[in-house]
């Protein structure tokens, strides 16, 4: 199978689970974004801590998943804040004897990129799993919905705009294949989307509370943001010097390489409708 044809299976069948997931039922929509945030914090930490060829390699990147999906747990409703704030306290005083014990070369190191997983992944998942609670505690997927069609098609336009466009670099020490063309070419596609979301919404009279501006807002957060926390990630994986964060998505590579836009994307947005509402 072609490489090509791998990747257009892979995001189909990965897509429609997702949607599926997400506008179903509240409960498939939690479980969506909890294994979502697990599977980029497993990857993350894969790429980010020592890698010793003991038990205590799992274990420590067992207990930063947990660590990392607090905040989602929070959100569901299965734990309380203050009990987090402890658990917080807590786990500093229980990761480093395993450091200890693991004799690890940089252990405050792995304690400190145990805890960015919290800001990097955790939080984001975990506002996402906020915004599809309305005031009155109903469930209301529809924003997050719209980011993550507004991502996609930034993505997509972003991609075939900066191969037919392109010429200039964006940041080449990071990223060499993205273009300023590209960039712009994925602002109007997340723009357009979220006029296409916008219309959609109404149309079927299943999502009023945004009106188009705010959509089109959305859209160009969704694209400046979007591109980022994929310059990010590229970072993040030439420091560690790899290609992929992982290979569970074949011709994708890992969910982190899917899902570091969107991540960097909800707490930009969610800002956006917090000053709003």
């Amino acid at each position: 199978m072609s490489g090509t044809r791998q990747r257009v299976i892979t995001g189909v069948i990965f897509g429609a689970i997702v949607i599926i997931g997400m506008l179903a039922h509240q409960w498939s929509y939690r479980v969506v974004f909890l294994l979502i945030g697990a599977l980029c914090l497993w990857e993350f930490l894969n790429m980010t801590l020592e890698n010793e060829p003991k038990g205590w390699a799992l274990s420590r990147k067992i207990l930063g998943v947990g660590l990392g999906l607090l905040p989602a747990f929070v959100a569901v409703g299965w734990l309380d804040e203050t009990l987090v704030l402890y658990i917080f306290a807590a786990s500093v005083f229980l990761l480093l004897p395993i450091e200890l014990f693991a004799q690890a070369k940089l252990p405050f190191a792995n304690l400190a990129q145990m805890f960015m997983g919290i800001l990097y992944i955790g939080f984001p998942i975990a506002l996402a799993i906020v915004m599809s609670d309305t005031q009155s505690g109903n469930f209301s997927p529809y924003i997050v919905f719209g980011l993550l069609l507004m991502v996609w098609a930034s993505d997509v336009a972003a991609y075939f705009g900066g191969r037919t466009f392109g010429k200039r670099k964006l940041f080449p020490r990071i990223s060499p294949k993205k273009t300023w063309e590209g960039a712009i070419s994925g602002l109007f596609g997340a723009m357009a989307a979220g006029a296409l979301v916008y219309l959609v919404y109404h149309q079927l009279n299943i999502f009023n509370l945004l009106d188009l501006k705010d959509w089109l807002i959305l859209g160009a957060i969704t694209a400046v943001f979007g591109i980022t926390g994929d310059l990010v990630e590229s970072m993040l994986k030439r420091s560690v010097n790899i290609k992929d964060s992982g290979n569970l998505l074949p011709g994708h590579g890992g969910f982190l390489d899917r899902f570091d836009a969107f991540i960097f994307v909800i707490p930009f947005a969610y800002l956006y409708l917090a000053m709003k509402m």
